[in-house]
C-alpha cells in the first residue's frame, strides 16, 4: 500500500476488502491510510470499506471504524463497513445512535439506522 498513484491505492484497498479475512495482514496498512489526513479522501473511504470486508479479525478494526465515524468525509464509508461486520460491530452502536440522532440527511440517517439494526441483531462475534 506504499504506491503513490491514488487509483492504484484505491483498487488495492478494494481488492483487499474483497479477499475477506485472508487479507488480515493488511489491516495495519489500511488503518494507516484511513487515518492519514493527507491521503485522498476516496482512498481513505475505500480503506474503511476494505476493513469491513476483511472483517473483525483484528481487534483494531472496529475501533478504527468508530474513529472514522467522527470524520464527515469518512462517516458514510465507516457506517457501511460496520454494517459489513454485523454483530461484531456492536461496540460502535452508541456512536451510530448519535449519528441517527443528529443526522439531517435522510439517506445517511436511514443507512445508519439500517446498520444499527443489523449490528444489534445478534450476539457479538468475531468474523
Amino acid at each position: 500500500m506504499k504506491q503513490t498513484n491514488r487509483a492504484v491505492r484505491w483498487h488495492s484497498a478494494d481488492a483487499l476488502g474483497r479477499m475477506g479475512p485472508g487479507a488480515a495482514e493488511a489491516v495495519g496498512d489500511l488503518i494507516a491510510i484511513l487515518k492519514d489526513p493527507n491521503d485522498y479522501m476516496y482512498v481513505r473511504g475505500r480503506a474503511a470499506a476494505a476493513l469491513g470486508g476483511i472483517g473483525a479479525v483484528d481487534g483494531r478494526v472496529v475501533p478504527a471504524l468508530i474513529w472514522a465515524l467522527g470524520n464527515d468525509d469518512l462517516q458514510y464509508h465507516a457506517v457501511y463497513a460496520l454494517g459489513l461486520l454485523g454483530p461484531a460491530a456492536k461496540p460502535a452502536a452508541n456512536a451510530i445512535r448519535d449519528i441517527v440522532a443528529r443526522e439531517t440527511d435522510r439517506w445517511r440517517k436511514e443507512a445508519a439506522e439500517a446498520v444499527l439494526k443489523k449490528i444489534m441483531a445478534g450476539p457479538a462475534t468475531r468474523t
